[in-house]
């Protein structure tokens, strides 16, 4: 597991912590999840 990694599931937890709808939290992870693709993306696209 790399920092990045553990910091996203840090994150997922303090918002599970903090009593998020299960929609918010959806949300979280879909928009974290176009951010990483995004920018895997730009970066292999320049290489």
């Amino acid at each position: 597991m790399t920092d990045f990694d553990f910091q996203i599931d840090s994150f997922m937890f303090y918002c599970t912590s903090k009593n998020l709808s299960s929609k918010t939290m959806k949300s979280f992870e879909q928009t974290i999840s176009y951010i990483i693709n995004k920018h895997l993306y730009s970066i292999e696209s320049i290489a």
